[in-house]
């Protein structure tokens, strides 16, 4: 799901939490760097998130939220910002010579650099999320 907007109000709020569940406590986010990303540099962006950033060809900074259910993705260019609320159940990672997440049809590559490179237990954190997900949650096609 995309939502492009600055502010979220009270409704879009309720759907985000609804589908990919409330941020983590106060303590947690506080203590624990593994919750929120640095951000990073967007190589490439599916058209329909360049669309609504303002087209393909602007600087695009991505930063990623975890959630207990998902992934709040924020993508910012100079003229627009879109947040992408990506479920565990639709979230896929690649590790390529880019980082690309692929969800709903649509897919973000981030450029490997040296925030990317400090950047991997944050990763490591994401991907052991999404098994633990997966565990407690089998695709129809696993069971």
């Amino acid at each position: 799901m995309l939502i492009s907007a600055k502010r979220l109000n009270d409704k879009e709020r309720k759907i985000i939490n609804n589908k990919v569940g409330a941020r983590f406590n106060l303590f947690k986010r506080m203590t624990s760097d593994l919750i929120k990303s640095r951000s990073f540099v967007v190589e490439q962006l599916s058209p329909k998130i360049g669309t609504l950033l303002g087209g393909q060809e602007l600087k695009v900074q991505a930063t990623i939220e975890l959630r207990t259910k998902g992934i709040i993705m924020t993508l910012k260019s100079s003229t627009a910002q879109c947040i992408w609320i990506v479920p565990y159940y639709q979230f896929y990672l690649y590790d390529r010579q880019v980082i690309s997440i692929h969800a709903q049809g649509r897919f973000v590559n981030l450029t490997k650099d040296d925030k990317l490179a400090e950047s991997m237990d944050f990763f490591k954190n994401l991907i052991s999320k999404k098994i633990e997900y997966d565990i407690l949650h089998p695709h129809i096609d696993s069971i």
